[in-house]
């Protein structure tokens, strides 16, 4: 009996075929874990400053309040001193 080198040849092929299908669904996945991950730290991080410009635009108003009008919520109307203990 004489060796057939062609179904050696289809059957390596054919499982080089579900190894590169395999390494492409692998490639494929990886990519997607980045992006999600990506798009959780971007969305955490603009979240976060999102806050953050509240709580700078918050102390302006409540300084700009104490200041111009002489006082806020819960603090009489003759204290004006400029200090970041009277802010909360």
């Amino acid at each position: 009996m004489a060796f057939d080198g062609r179904f050696l040849c289809s059957r390596v092929g054919s499982e080089s075929g579900k190894f590169v299908a395999g390494l492409k669904i692998l490639h494929f996945l990886h990519v997607l874990g980045l992006k999600i991950y990506l798009f959780a730290v971007t969305f955490w991080v603009s979240l976060l400053l999102l806050f953050d410009l509240c709580g700078i635009l918050w102390v302006i108003t409540e300084i700009t309040v104490r200041v111009c009008h002489g006082g806020g919520v819960g603090y009489s109307r003759g204290e004006e001193k400029l200090s970041f203990m009277c802010v909360f």
